[in-house]
């Protein structure tokens, strides 16, 4: 009952309107980091759906400038939900991430923009069907540029993943 309290509270929360123009919430690199002390939090509520399965998260994001050119940003999912036709539900938190991002200009520019992210993903769930279950670690390196209010950005990585045992069959939705 608690869990199922925590979900509604959560999705309710999540619902609230931002007046801001951006993404998704989460599914965005970018190498405009927060300055100094500056802090942003979002959350998101995701439903996806597949072939006899689907999944319903909770993603949250806490983001913090340590100076003007360095950002720590904490991503853990509150909340994981996977159902599949003739099997039981499963539920648990998801993974955590951490990213530290570090612009590589030395000024906010309103052109062409460098940075260079470090992002490791820490195995959080509980359930085996959620999450990897192993520690994941990627080098990012990403450029943003500004046409007017529109920022644009891409990012190339490298992830280095940890083996894990026993092996077991990845479950994507």
């Amino acid at each position: 009952m608690r869990s199922l309290f925590r979900f509604v509270i959560c999705a309710a929360l999540s619902c609230v309107p931002v007046f801001a123009f951006a993404g998704q919430p989460l599914e965005t690199e970018s190498a405009r980091v927060l300055r100094a002390h500056e802090a942003e939090l979002e959350m998101g509520f995701e439903r996806q759906q597949g072939e006899g399965t689907s999944e319903t998260a909770l993603p949250f994001a806490i983001g913090y400038g340590l100076t003007d050119r360095f950002e720590l940003l904490i991503e853990p999912v509150l909340y994981d939900r996977i159902s599949r036709e003739r099997a039981p539900s499963v539920h648990s938190f998801g993974d955590l991430e951490l990213t530290l991002t570090r612009r590589l200009s030395s000024r906010e520019t309103r052109g062409t923009v460098f940075a260079v992210a470090l992002e490791a993903k820490l195995p959080f769930a509980k359930s085996p069907q959620i999450g990897s279950g192993r520690t994941d670690i990627t080098f990012w390196g990403i450029a943003s540029r500004r046409f007017g209010a529109l920022d644009v950005g891409g990012g190339a990585g490298e992830t280095r993943a940890r083996s894990r045992a026993p092996a077991r069959a990845p479950c994507r939705v």
